[in-house]
């Protein structure tokens, strides 16, 4: 990050020291911005959420030292979809629909694998690793049959350094401009050269995916959900948001005379001054929360697996400057992380429950939380407000850029 805009974020926080210092609330926000409890719990709503976000948004799949070599798959069904990512003769990642163009049966079963072609075990129909449709036992029983229309169907794949990304709309905007400012503001990351670690951990929760994944779009529970493990370090009173349309970051200051961070040692590098001072949190709308620090990275995705049940997947990153030199600094590094998303999801499954227990109407959202209304608003940009409930929507407040 540059000198200029670390100096920025920096005045960022100390304005924020400051107001609260004199507990004023910010001119910048409005006064009231409230949420339906019935937009984790009302069925129409989650309808909507599958049908006008989940097929249009760029999802985080995986990583490429996932396929590491030519004919490398991965099946892919965090999504809801069963999906092949596939490294080609190309040396190219695709993703096809794991569905057979005869009578849909499933090609690949195993989670990862190593296939010269994709042959169904129903009636041997094989495609390349290119997705064309190149043998039919039998064929002459379909006179009608033009192969090269018949290859596996396919969906938008594109990477953002090793990072792989499905989306399920063809029209969609390509992904570097859905990522937008984010690609340069997170450039000197570098996350072309960044590994996959040795461990993928995943939570099953029972609550909706969105009560989830707002317990990482907020500061204002530091000091009561990780009074022991994160509290004695970050500072909430500092933190700054900054909205970039489907994307946001949320810098959460060191205390002055503390370091919180998963390695002892740094690179000395400039451009990671703020990464060492605070705890750098990026979010990629819908559904990926990631907290950045010089050397590692633990990408957390968030996925509905029902209207009150989400599953979280944790892929850890790891920079190839990292100083972690051994499997015991790693498992040091995992533990950690393992405490503090423990700690988070300690809450939200008894929240859920009362959600569905009708006992009030609305959340309130505060100075410190209003990352959490604006993810909203773009769930109601994306779905369409028109065809959402009345009494589900929600006003626009914010709009796309703010912080």
């Amino acid at each position: 990050m540059k000198p200029a805009r670390i100096a920025e974020l920096n005045a960022k926080v100390e304005a924020e020291y400051a107001r609260n210092k004199a507990r004023v609330y910010p001119e910048t926000l409005p006064k009231q911005m409230d949420i339906p409890v019935a937009r984790y719990v009302d069925p129409r709503l989650y309808e909507l959420e599958n049908q006008h976000v989940w097929s249009k948004v760029w999802l985080l799949a995986g990583h490429a030292d996932e396929l590491p070599e030519v004919g490398s798959y991965k099946l892919w069904t965090l999504s809801g979809q069963q999906v092949i990512l596939v490294r080609g003769k190309d040396r190219q990642i695709r993703a096809f629909f794991n569905s057979c163009r005869h009578r849909g049966a499933a090609l690949i079963r195993e989670p990862h694998g190593k296939q010269k072609v994709f042959a169904c075990k129903f009636h041997a129909w094989t495609y390349d690793l290119q997705g064309d449709l190149v043998f039919v036992p039998e064929e002459n029983d379909f006179p009608c049959l033009d192969k090269k229309q018949n290859g596996l169907v396919q969906l938008r794949c594109e990477s953002w350094g090793n990072l792989i990304f499905v989306n399920r709309d063809p029209q969609a905007q390509p992904l570097l401009e859905y990522l937008g400012r984010a690609t340069d503001e997170l450039a000197h990351f570098e996350f072309e050269s960044w590994k996959l670690g040795a461990r993928t951990e995943r939570y099953e929760l029972k609550c909706n995916w969105k009560t989830a994944i707002e317990a990482f779009l907020e500061a204002y529970h530091v000091d009561t959900v990780h009074p022991q493990t994160v509290a004695p370090f970050l500072d909430s009173r500092g933190v700054v948001f900054e909205m970039w349309n489907r994307t946001t970051l949320m810098v959460l200051p060191n205390y002055r005379d503390k370091q919180f961070k998963y390695s002892s040692s740094d690179s000395g590098d400039p451009r990671h001054e703020l990464t060492r001072a605070a705890s750098l949190n990026f979010e990629i709308f819908p559904n990926a929360h990631v907290p950045l620090t010089e050397f590692t990275a633990p990408f957390m995705i968030f996925w509905p697996t029902g209207i009150a049940s989400c599953v979280i997947e944790v892929l850890y990153l790891e920079s190839p400057h990292s100083p972690l030199s051994s499997e015991q600094q790693e498992q040091l590094v995992y533990s950690q992380v393992d405490t503090v998303l423990r700690e988070d999801f300690s809450n939200v499954e008894a929240q859920q429950r009362t959600n569905e227990s009708g006992a009030f109407k609305h959340i309130h959202i505060g100075a410190r939380e209003w990352r959490i209304y604006r993810w909203h608003e773009i769930i109601d940009e994306m779905i369409g407000a028109e065809k959402i409930p009345a009494e589900l929507r929600i006003p626009t407040l914010l709009g796309p850029t703010l912080g």
